[in-house]
Protein backbone atom coordinates (compact mmCIF):
# COMPACT_ATOMS: atom_id res chain seq x y z
CA UNK A 1 0.00 0.00 0.00
CA UNK A 2 1.07 3.95 -0.37
CA UNK A 3 0.20 7.19 0.11
CA UNK A 4 1.86 9.61 -1.47
CA UNK A 5 1.41 13.78 -2.02
CA UNK A 6 3.14 16.02 -4.50
CA UNK A 7 2.88 19.68 -4.11
CA UNK A 8 3.07 20.71 -7.67
CA UNK A 9 0.78 19.18 -9.62
CA UNK A 10 1.92 21.17 -12.67
CA UNK A 11 5.33 19.73 -12.27
CA UNK A 12 3.52 16.59 -12.09
CA UNK A 13 1.44 16.03 -15.09
CA UNK A 14 4.47 17.43 -17.05
CA UNK A 15 6.78 15.12 -15.52
CA UNK A 16 4.38 12.17 -16.21
CA UNK A 17 1.59 12.78 -18.92
CA UNK A 18 4.15 13.31 -22.11
CA UNK A 19 5.79 9.74 -20.70
CA UNK A 20 2.59 7.54 -20.21
CA UNK A 21 1.34 9.46 -23.82
CA UNK A 22 2.31 6.55 -26.08
CA UNK A 23 1.45 3.76 -23.90
CA UNK A 24 -1.13 1.70 -23.46
CA UNK A 25 -1.09 1.27 -19.93
CA UNK A 26 0.69 2.76 -17.37
CA UNK A 27 3.21 0.25 -14.99
CA UNK A 28 4.32 1.40 -11.89
CA UNK A 29 6.48 0.94 -8.92
CA UNK A 30 5.97 2.74 -5.87
CA UNK A 31 8.65 2.01 -3.45
CA UNK A 32 11.22 3.08 -0.49
CA UNK A 33 13.19 4.48 -3.50
CA UNK A 34 10.19 6.69 -4.72
CA UNK A 35 8.25 6.42 -7.31
CA UNK A 36 9.36 4.82 -11.24
CA UNK A 37 6.94 4.26 -14.23
CA UNK A 38 8.42 2.38 -17.22
CA UNK A 39 7.08 1.15 -20.07
CA UNK A 40 6.76 0.36 -23.78
CA UNK A 41 4.30 1.51 -26.76
CA UNK A 42 2.63 -1.16 -28.04
CA UNK A 43 4.66 -1.57 -31.66
CA UNK A 44 7.77 -1.20 -29.61
CA UNK A 45 8.77 1.72 -30.92
CA UNK A 46 9.51 4.00 -27.52
CA UNK A 47 10.68 3.03 -24.29
CA UNK A 48 9.21 5.65 -21.51
CA UNK A 49 10.69 5.76 -17.62
CA UNK A 50 9.89 8.44 -14.81
CA UNK A 51 11.40 8.41 -11.91
CA UNK A 52 10.69 10.79 -9.32
CA UNK A 53 12.27 9.96 -5.57
CA UNK A 54 10.95 9.90 -2.37
CA UNK A 55 12.28 13.17 -0.79
CA UNK A 56 10.75 15.18 -3.80
CA UNK A 57 6.84 14.61 -2.48
CA UNK A 58 5.39 16.74 0.38
CA UNK A 59 4.26 13.17 2.22
CA UNK A 60 5.12 9.43 1.46
CA UNK A 61 3.91 6.90 3.47
CA UNK A 62 4.62 3.23 2.01
CA UNK A 63 4.36 -1.09 2.93
CA UNK A 64 7.11 -2.71 0.84
CA UNK A 65 7.19 -2.30 -2.93
CA UNK A 66 3.82 -2.35 -5.12
CA UNK A 67 3.61 -3.22 -8.82
CA UNK A 68 1.08 -2.04 -10.94
CA UNK A 69 -0.10 -1.79 -13.93
CA UNK A 70 -3.04 1.16 -13.99
CA UNK A 71 -5.38 2.00 -16.84
CA UNK A 72 -3.74 5.24 -19.27
CA UNK A 73 -6.35 7.08 -20.11
CA UNK A 74 -8.33 7.17 -16.66
CA UNK A 75 -5.24 8.35 -15.51
CA UNK A 76 -4.27 10.33 -17.95
CA UNK A 77 -8.01 12.33 -17.48
CA UNK A 78 -6.98 13.04 -13.69
CA UNK A 79 -3.55 14.46 -15.19
CA UNK A 80 -5.06 16.95 -17.30
CA UNK A 81 -6.95 18.01 -14.64
CA UNK A 82 -4.14 18.99 -12.55
CA UNK A 83 -3.78 23.15 -12.51
CA UNK A 84 -1.74 25.76 -10.91
CA UNK A 85 -2.20 25.31 -7.11
CA UNK A 86 -3.13 22.06 -7.02
CA UNK A 87 -1.69 19.46 -4.94
CA UNK A 88 -2.04 15.75 -6.05
CA UNK A 89 -2.11 12.68 -3.70
CA UNK A 90 -2.39 9.06 -4.73
CA UNK A 91 -3.06 6.32 -2.59
CA UNK A 92 -3.37 2.76 -2.96
CA UNK A 93 -4.61 -0.56 -0.71
CA UNK A 94 -3.27 -4.16 -1.47
CA UNK A 95 -6.10 -5.65 -3.43
CA UNK A 96 -8.23 -2.76 -3.59
CA UNK A 97 -8.38 -2.57 -7.19
CA UNK A 98 -7.60 1.39 -8.04
CA UNK A 99 -5.76 3.91 -7.18
CA UNK A 100 -7.23 6.92 -5.49
CA UNK A 101 -6.50 10.12 -6.81
CA UNK A 102 -7.22 13.24 -4.71
CA UNK A 103 -6.33 17.02 -6.50
CA UNK A 104 -6.31 20.01 -4.23
CA UNK A 105 -6.14 23.38 -5.06
CA UNK A 106 -4.15 25.25 -2.18
CA UNK A 107 -5.70 28.45 -3.30
CA UNK A 108 -9.77 27.91 -3.23
CA UNK A 109 -9.34 24.76 -0.81
CA UNK A 110 -11.68 22.91 -3.79
CA UNK A 111 -11.02 19.13 -3.35
CA UNK A 112 -12.10 16.86 -6.62
CA UNK A 113 -11.44 12.85 -5.99
CA UNK A 114 -11.13 10.19 -9.26
CA UNK A 115 -10.58 6.86 -9.11
CA UNK A 116 -7.95 4.84 -11.89
CA UNK A 117 -8.24 1.24 -12.40
CA UNK A 118 -5.99 -1.04 -11.81
CA UNK A 119 -5.50 -3.69 -14.55
CA UNK A 120 -2.87 -5.87 -13.13
CA UNK A 121 -0.14 -6.57 -11.01
CA UNK A 122 2.77 -6.47 -12.66
CA UNK A 123 5.39 -3.47 -12.94
CA UNK A 124 7.53 -1.74 -14.92
CA UNK A 125 9.43 -3.22 -17.98
CA UNK A 126 13.34 -4.41 -17.75
CA UNK A 127 15.12 -0.90 -18.52
CA UNK A 128 17.49 -1.22 -21.54
CA UNK A 129 20.99 -1.73 -21.55
CA UNK A 130 23.02 -0.45 -24.32
CA UNK A 131 25.62 2.48 -24.12
CA UNK A 132 25.25 4.46 -27.11
CA UNK A 133 28.71 6.17 -28.45
CA UNK A 134 27.69 9.88 -29.00
CA UNK A 135 26.31 11.64 -26.25
CA UNK A 136 25.57 15.89 -26.15
CA UNK A 137 23.82 17.77 -23.73
CA UNK A 138 21.84 21.00 -25.33
CA UNK A 139 19.42 24.03 -23.75
CA UNK A 140 16.11 22.57 -23.58
CA UNK A 141 14.75 25.72 -25.86
CA UNK A 142 16.76 24.41 -28.95
CA UNK A 143 15.91 20.92 -28.52
CA UNK A 144 11.95 22.35 -28.59
CA UNK A 145 12.81 24.94 -31.42
CA UNK A 146 14.33 22.02 -33.36
CA UNK A 147 11.56 19.41 -33.17
CA UNK A 148 8.77 22.08 -33.62
CA UNK A 149 10.39 23.50 -36.69
CA UNK A 150 11.48 19.91 -38.21
CA UNK A 151 7.81 18.58 -38.06
CA UNK A 152 6.69 21.28 -40.66
CA UNK A 153 9.29 19.89 -43.18
CA UNK A 154 9.38 15.94 -43.11
CA UNK A 155 8.24 12.60 -41.13
CA UNK A 156 12.00 12.16 -40.89
CA UNK A 157 15.05 13.29 -38.28
CA UNK A 158 18.40 12.74 -39.82
CA UNK A 159 21.07 13.02 -36.91
CA UNK A 160 24.72 12.99 -37.60
CA UNK A 161 28.22 13.16 -35.93
CA UNK A 162 30.64 14.61 -37.92
CA UNK A 163 33.39 15.49 -35.39
CA UNK A 164 32.84 19.07 -33.70
CA UNK A 165 29.56 18.74 -34.43
CA UNK A 166 26.18 16.96 -34.71
CA UNK A 167 23.46 18.09 -37.51
CA UNK A 168 19.83 17.68 -37.69
CA UNK A 169 18.35 17.90 -40.74
CA UNK A 170 14.91 16.63 -42.40
CA UNK A 171 13.52 16.81 -45.97
CA UNK A 172 10.17 16.12 -48.09
CA UNK A 173 9.50 17.49 -51.65
CA UNK A 174 10.43 20.62 -51.65
CA UNK A 175 11.11 21.71 -48.23
CA UNK A 176 14.68 21.21 -46.38
CA UNK A 177 15.75 21.65 -42.57
CA UNK A 178 18.85 21.27 -40.83
CA UNK A 179 20.40 22.60 -37.75
CA UNK A 180 23.69 22.24 -36.77
CA UNK A 181 25.38 22.80 -33.56
CA UNK A 182 28.60 22.67 -32.20
CA UNK A 183 30.87 22.14 -29.35
CA UNK A 184 31.55 25.07 -27.30
CA UNK A 185 29.10 27.20 -28.85
CA UNK A 186 25.84 25.89 -29.00
CA UNK A 187 26.32 22.39 -26.83
CA UNK A 188 26.98 22.45 -23.32
CA UNK A 189 28.83 18.88 -23.67
CA UNK A 190 29.45 17.13 -27.00
CA UNK A 191 31.58 13.65 -26.38
CA UNK A 192 32.14 10.20 -28.45
CA UNK A 193 33.57 6.99 -28.26
CA UNK A 194 34.09 6.49 -32.04
CA UNK A 195 36.27 9.18 -34.54
CA UNK A 196 33.99 8.33 -37.23
CA UNK A 197 31.07 10.01 -38.33
CA UNK A 198 27.57 8.60 -37.04
CA UNK A 199 24.33 8.73 -38.82
CA UNK A 200 20.75 7.73 -37.57
CA UNK A 201 17.27 8.25 -38.37
CA UNK A 202 13.84 8.71 -36.12
CA UNK A 203 10.17 8.74 -36.63
CA UNK A 204 9.47 12.73 -35.81
CA UNK A 205 6.20 12.57 -34.76
CA UNK A 206 7.81 9.80 -32.07
CA UNK A 207 10.60 12.39 -31.29
CA UNK A 208 7.82 15.17 -31.01
CA UNK A 209 5.93 12.75 -28.51
CA UNK A 210 8.77 14.35 -25.95
CA UNK A 211 7.69 18.13 -26.15
CA UNK A 212 5.57 18.66 -23.37
CA UNK A 213 8.01 17.31 -20.82
CA UNK A 214 11.13 19.67 -22.37
CA UNK A 215 9.24 22.73 -21.17
CA UNK A 216 9.71 21.07 -16.78
CA UNK A 217 14.01 21.43 -17.57
CA UNK A 218 16.51 23.50 -18.87
CA UNK A 219 18.97 20.97 -19.99
CA UNK A 220 18.18 17.68 -21.87
CA UNK A 221 21.20 15.06 -22.72
CA UNK A 222 20.55 13.24 -26.26
CA UNK A 223 22.57 10.23 -26.90
CA UNK A 224 22.30 8.26 -30.06
CA UNK A 225 24.63 5.76 -32.35
CA UNK A 226 24.49 3.99 -35.67
CA UNK A 227 21.14 3.14 -36.81
CA UNK A 228 20.93 2.78 -32.72
CA UNK A 229 18.21 4.29 -30.75
CA UNK A 230 17.83 7.76 -29.68
CA UNK A 231 17.68 9.04 -26.19
CA UNK A 232 16.43 11.91 -24.68
CA UNK A 233 17.16 12.43 -20.51
CA UNK A 234 15.76 14.74 -18.25
CA UNK A 235 16.89 15.47 -14.88
CA UNK A 236 15.92 17.91 -12.42
CA UNK A 237 17.26 19.23 -8.95
CA UNK A 238 15.21 17.01 -6.76
CA UNK A 239 16.21 14.05 -8.66
CA UNK A 240 13.22 13.28 -11.13
CA UNK A 241 14.77 11.67 -13.92
CA UNK A 242 12.62 11.39 -16.99
CA UNK A 243 14.10 9.31 -20.12
CA UNK A 244 12.77 8.16 -23.64
CA UNK A 245 14.37 5.32 -25.91
CA UNK A 246 13.46 5.98 -29.52
CA UNK A 247 13.49 3.28 -31.86
CA UNK A 248 15.64 4.30 -35.04
CA UNK A 249 13.94 3.78 -38.57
Amino acid sequence: MFSIKYLDGVSFRKYVASAIKPLSDVPLRVSEDGLLIRGLSPDKSVLTEVFIPHHAFEEYRVSGVSDLTVDRDEFSKVLKRLGAGDTITLTYEEGGGRVDTKLINTRSGVERSYEVRVLSLEGPVDPIQLDLPVSIKVETVILQRLIRDVSLVGDELSVRYLGDVVRFSSSSEGKEYLMTLERGKHLFELSSRTSESVDSMYDVDLVRSVVPALSAFDVAAVEFGPSLPLRIVLSGEEGVNISFWIAPR
